[in-house]
């Protein structure tokens, strides 16, 4: 997975950006179940405006910071 390759070269804090409506992908459970016990992924931004993604996030990884919010 590129995210863990890129993760183990620069071994610096990582935060994510899930915005869906600009990448045109979801930041999946799927991937953060992978990347999300890394200690350098230390935050991420969700954008997607659904609220559950919200709840999972807290739920599943309450050690990841978090920030919501879209552009506008």
């Amino acid at each position: 997975m590129h995210a863990l390759t890129i993760d183990r070269a620069a071994n610096l804090p990582i935060m994510l950006y899930n915005y869906p409506g600009r990448a045109g992908v979801m930041v999946g459970e799927t991937f953060l179940s992978r990347v999300g016990w890394s200690r350098n992924f230390q935050a991420i931004k969700e954008s997607s405006g659904d609220i559950n993604r919200v709840h999972l996030l807290a739920r599943e990884f309450p050690h990841i910071e978090m920030s919501c919010g879209m552009d506008d």
